[in-house]
């Protein structure tokens, strides 16, 4: 008797282990919606189990936009952040929502975008952004998230799905922009989605938008403060010119090539990419150099 009390012991101790609080809960949690009327939803939702899904929302349709208490999320974009196709896809099918917008900033359409929850490499597949975007869902919605628990938000306020699909799959960047995303569309401190792309090096996405669709990249982006956004250094402009001077592409590589039509590109807009290579840092220099340690100097007149 007292080896089972012991071992019972144990058990609830194991148990009250791995409960978290509710500030231990994140949005990838199911736990969010424990003990709410939506819990044998998403426990359908989680086991991509469509009868029972549709059972449920027939005896209570109101569920399908349900909202957790904590993140504001809907049973959708757990879905779509689980990656649970079918799931999301019925619940589609029974009204959900998919341009409601949770207490931190997201929509279904925000999270289809991000990186899996699962695998940061599988929701490079534009799937669950066509099928949002099939089902109405705006895509020009913008994040902007109140801080919880005092976290400070790495992600600036305004930032458009355009402009979070950049580096996350360029097929997803086609999609918004032929669903109406606005390419030009900036935030607070001048962000852009052409100058996320040129930021992060993405070659497909910056020739996509500069080229393709003439975005305008004239005009400067300037820091801010992660703990005030409404901080902006105006001071220190960035301008998008000066990021194509951290492209050392191989001479006649294929984003060379794609490199020189968007140094074109902003020449038809005003720009002088030739005469910012002044600006040419000490690291990016040494960079070159390390490239081609004979020849860098030709190097640098050309790339």
């Amino acid at each position: 008797m007292r080896n089972y009390i012991l071992i019972l012991l144990q058990a609830l101790l194991v148990i009250s282990c791995n409960q978290k609080t509710k500030e231990e809960l994140t949005v990838q949690d199911i736990e969010i919606f424990e003990k709410t009327i939506a819990w044998d939803l998403i426990q359908s939702v989680d086991e991509n189990d469509v009868s029972k899904i549709q059972n449920i929302l027939n005896g209570n349709p109101k569920l399908v936009n349900f909202q957790d208490p904590i993140f504001g999320t809907t049973p959708l974009m757990w879905a779509i952040g689980a990656e649970k196709y079918q799931s999301a896809e019925a619940l589609l099918d029974n009204g959900a929502d998919p341009n409601i917008v949770s207490k931190i900033g997201t929509t279904a359409l925000f999270e289809a975008i991000s990186f899996s929850w699962n695998d940061t490499q599988a929701n490079e597949d534009p799937k669950f952004v066509k099928l949002l975007l099939n089902y109405k869902a705006d895509p020009n919605i913008n994040y902007c998230s109140s801080k919880i628990y005092g976290q400070t938000d790495p992600i600036e306020c305004g930032t458009s799905p355009l402009m979070y699909s950049v580096s996350r799959g360029f097929e997803k960047v086609k999609l918004l922009v032929n669903a109406g995303s606005t390419i030009n569309y900036k935030t607070k401190s001048g962000n852009t989605a052409a100058y996320e792309a040129l930021l992060m090096k993405d070659v497909n996405t910056a020739h996509f938008l500069v080229v393709e669709k003439k975005a305008n990249i004239t005009e400067p982006v300037y820091s801010y403060s992660l703990n005030d956004a409404d901080t902006i250094d105006i001071s220190k402009p960035h301008y998008p010119v000066d990021l194509l001077l951290d492209w050392t592409f191989e001479i006649n590589s294929s984003d060379y090539q794609k490199k020189k039509e968007i140094i074109a590109a902003f020449k038809k807009q005003g720009i002088d990419y030739e005469s910012r290579k002044a600006n040419i840092s000490n690291l990016i220099v040494r960079r070159i150099k390390k490239m081609y340690p004979t020849d860098w100097e030709k190097y640098i007149s050309e790339y």
